[in-house]
């Protein structure tokens, strides 16, 4: 959660909330001099719900405020996804970036911090049925500013989604991450075929009913 600004005289009752929940804070080089990054703990489900809606209170006591400038970096754990499920979660976002995102988060498309999969070469080349190991793995080392990150498969074992505007809504911020969830256990086990010949349609309307709020 990338926020702009708060009013520092609620800063205790901020970061007691934060202890509590094992969230910590770091500057971020794309904020204002008066912003921060709050990195919430690993959780899901209810627990996931439950510490979302706690940071947000206390934030809307804080007046925290987002800007354009701010993003909503969603991780979703990878642990047990093969290169073949990413390859189709890059497929599947690609889909999800021609047809719904635009309407959305128009102002993110135009943020280099979390460009387009459709527009990245290196993102390109591993949407095929072969040689996607070796695609990924070139990965490792390149830009990790796309609204899909897959370098974070290798450092946290995680899909970083970078598209999701700032906000300090909890509904909104659960829906991001309910509905990138949904998306991550659609793409498992699906092969090449499946991916390139079907429309999507059920997971892509259920993307937008989770993040239409």
């Amino acid at each position: 959660m990338e926020i702009a600004r708060s009013d520092v005289k609620f800063a205790k009752d901020v970061t007691d909330v934060l202890k509590k929940w094992k969230c910590s804070v770091v500057d971020d080089g794309s904020l204002p001099d008066t912003g921060y990054e709050i990195r919430l703990s690993p959780a899901m489900a209810s627990l996931f719900e439950q510490e979302v809606k706690e940071v947000c209170s206390v934030l809307h006591k804080a007046k925290a405020k987002t800007t354009n400038a701010c993003g909503l970096h969603i991780h979703i754990d990878a642990k047990d996804l093969m290169f073949r499920d990413l390859r189709n979660v890059v497929m599947l976002h690609e889909l999800l970036e021609k047809r719904y995102l635009p309407n959305l988060v128009q102002s993110r498309f135009k943020n280099h911090f979390c460009s387009p999969v459709r527009s990245s070469y290196e993102y390109q080349s591993i949407k095929k049925s072969k040689g996607v190991r070796a695609a990924i793995l070139n990965l490792r080392y390149g830009n990790r500013y796309h609204a899909v990150n897959l370098q974070a498969f290798f450092t946290h074992k995680t899909i970083e989604f970078r598209l999701p505007p700032g906000t300090v809504d909890p509904k909104k911020i659960i829906g991001w991450g309910k509905a990138y969830c949904a998306l991550v256990d659609y793409a498992k086990d699906k092969n090449f075929a499946f991916m390139q010949n079907n429309d999507h349609k059920e997971i892509i309307d259920s993307f937008k009913k989770l993040t239409d709020n």
